[in-house]
């Protein structure tokens, strides 16, 4: 048609000048250019602030990666937790959906945050506790910040599509899964628990990146061995079940307390970290107040 209709130039020119056909799911590293150059300029990220200065020396909190935590039963995985998403919320407007069956039922949970938000204890003791008004302030604020999933049957697909309605209906920006051993994690026939775990990794990764979400995922680690009367202190290639959860997560983080000295501080230990803008291995110490449920910075 170009031949006829506008002659053998004019035919030339269109061949010579031709783009690909664009393949989904293939770029060439050109068309990278512009989005190395934003990278550089925009803001020069790190990600969101944790909260605590030390502990944002070595890991901040970017959209679209996976954190996998883990820790000794005891250490405080999920009330560190607890406690990073209430400075999130509080400092920079985050919003979360959580599932988390170990602090079932949810006033339980809701009782947890209030601690840590309004700074005092729940129950009476030597400490004066929350106010009724407080406890209904706290749950103004905090109604629309975090969004709890039971469903009857916890599997990786119906939480994650759970979460993708609420992306796109609340913008959540934080998803938690605490623990892993408490989803059903029924496998296909003929799948070895390696490339499950692989596979299921994969999966929440690629949610985190196509939704712009932060996903937190906490994992038991094997029992470990007793030095001195002191667990040793685990790594990712300790959780059980697969050496993947290093692998493939961003961020490795390792919540290590001294239980029997409850004046010593929380090492909060970063294993990995993928991105240097992000943040680096190393290890940040806080202090953990028993009271509150706080972590305060060691000074």
């Amino acid at each position: 048609d170009v031949l006829i209709t506008l002659g053998a130039g004019a035919l030339r020119d269109a061949v010579a000048t031709a783009e690909d056909y664009p393949v989904d799911g293939a770029r060439w590293l050109s068309s990278f250019v512009e989005d190395a150059i934003l990278l550089r300029h925009a803001h020069q990220e790190r990600g969101t602030s944790t909260g605590w200065r030390a502990v944002d020396a070595l890991y901040t909190v970017a959209p679209g990666e996976l954190t996998v935590m883990t820790g000794v039963p005891g250490s405080g995985k999920s009330e560190w937790l607890d406690a990073l998403m209430i400075n999130l919320a509080q400092f920079d407007g985050w919003t979360f959906a959580i599932y988390s069956p170990e602090n079932q039922p949810g006033e339980q949970h809701f009782v947890k945050l209030a601690q840590k938000y309004l700074r005092k204890p729940y129950w009476p003791g030597p400490t004066t506790p929350m106010t009724d008004n407080e406890i209904r302030a706290f749950g103004s604020w905090a109604g629309d910040r975090f969004l709890f999933f039971d469903p009857e049957r916890p599997t990786l697909e119906t939480i994650i599509g759970l979460a993708r309605g609420f992306v796109f209906r609340k913008g959540i920006r934080g998803l938690v899964i605490d623990p892993w051993n408490r989803l059903d994690h029924s496998r296909p026939a003929g799948v070895t628990l390696t490339e499950y775990v692989r596979d299921f990794l994969a999966q929440l990764s690629a949610f985190a990146k196509r939704n712009d979400v932060h996903v937190w995922l906490t994992a038991h680690p094997k029992k470990m061995e007793v030095v001195g009367g002191v667990p040793s202190v685990p790594t990712a290639y300790d959780i059980s079940d697969s050496a993947h959860f290093f692998n493939m997560a961003d961020n490795i983080i390792v919540v290590n307390r001294n239980k029997s000295d409850e004046t010593s501080p929380v090492d909060i230990i970063l294993q990995k970290v993928r991105f240097q803008r992000v943040g680096r291995i190393g290890t940040a110490q806080l202090f953990y107040d028993r009271v509150t449920g706080r972590y305060r910075e060691v000074v």
